[in-house]
């Protein structure tokens, strides 16, 4: 870091302590500290659109009035994570928000007792809580998955790829929990008859991936990939001849092959933390599923990696490219 780097920096954090000095001295301020993956240069944007915190209004919550929402975003620098989530504690936040695992450990391990609002895939494998009902750490929220994900998601693939000898999984070798993370799936394609094996890589380590499973038969790939490059892992892939499936709504109009997921047909975020905000404990507030299903497939692809996709499949799908 040069000089004028640092010196910006110390303008900025000195900036931002006065701004939290003077809103407490407002009656019944509240303080919510915000810690997301996306670019740096995206924070202010997001606390100006749709990504505010304007939804908390109706809840009684009001930025300026009540309440100071401070942004934070690390740009997938992970140990960047963990300094802005040691300096959101140090100012004293009342509740901290994240979305995804490794920045939610980075907020756990800067404190036990600030309650923390997460998105993540799997909040018992990811090691946040031994229970969805009554949670036993300081963090709840929202789970992305669902019990009964792995084995619907391990039947698609079966259906669109008949031929399957073998099935890869591939996660983030960044990922603290990754290889936890699928376990559910490992335990579903074993129920299957489908040997499966877990590959962890960084985000450029796709091609070898590939390449390998091309040379080695009739495979396919369930990809759990935070930050990965939807358009690029699906031009891999076709080249490479590998079917792939991710949880990703956008894949299949970057060419992926199909996308099945689960998601909260209502957003519960704003409710949730409002409790949060009240003083409202997280072990009180139970982690909630999501509820509704939904399947995409890209017809293209599946012609270009010679497989028939069958008339039911396609009725079934709420997104057909083709």
């Amino acid at each position: 870091m040069n000089r004028r780097t640092a010196l910006a920096s110390m303008v900025a954090a000195a900036l931002l302590a006065t701004r939290f000095a003077s809103a407490r001295t407002s009656a019944g301020a509240h303080f919510l500290g915000l810690l997301l993956p996306q670019p740096p240069d995206s924070c202010e944007e997001l606390s100006k659109g749709t990504g505010g915190f304007k939804e908390l209004a109706p809840l009684g919550f009001v930025e300026g009035r009540n309440l100071v929402a401070e942004w934070h975003c690390f740009g997938g620098d992970y140990s960047r994570a963990t300094q802005l989530a040691a300096d959101l504690v140090r100012r004293g936040v009342d509740v901290l928000y994240t979305n995804g695992t490794a920045s939610t450990h980075a907020l756990q391990a800067a404190t036990k007792t600030i309650p923390i609002f997460t998105w993540v895939n799997d909040p018992v494998a990811s090691g946040f809580t031994h229970s969805l009902v009554r949670p036993d750490s300081n963090v709840t929220g929202l789970s992305q998955t669902h019990p009964d994900l792995p084995a619907k998601q391990i039947e698609l693939i079966r259906r669109v790829v008949p031929k399957v000898t073998r099935l890869v999984l591939i996660g983030d070798v960044k990922e603290k929990a990754a290889r936890e993370l699928f376990r559910a799936h490992e335990a579903a394609a074993r129920s299957a008859g489908l040997p499966a094996e877990v590959k962890l890589v960084e985000r450029s380590g796709f091609e070898p991936v590939f390449s390998e499973m091309k040379a080695s038969g009739t495979q396919a790939a369930f990809i759990m990939f935070q930050d990965l490059d939807d358009a690029q892992t699906a031009r891999l892939a076709i080249r490479y001849r590998v079917p792939t499936m991710l949880y990703d709504r956008g894949y299949i109009e970057h060419g992926g092959l199909m996308t099945f997921a689960m998601y909260h047909q209502n957003d519960r975020t704003s409710t949730i933390v409002a409790k949060l905000l009240r003083g409202v404990k997280p072990a009180d507030i139970p982690w909630e599923l999501p509820n509704r299903s939904y399947f995409a497939i890209n017809l293209t692809t599946a012609k270009l990696l010679g497989l028939t996709i069958a008339p039911d499949l396609v009725l079934r799908a709420d997104q057909v490219v083709e």
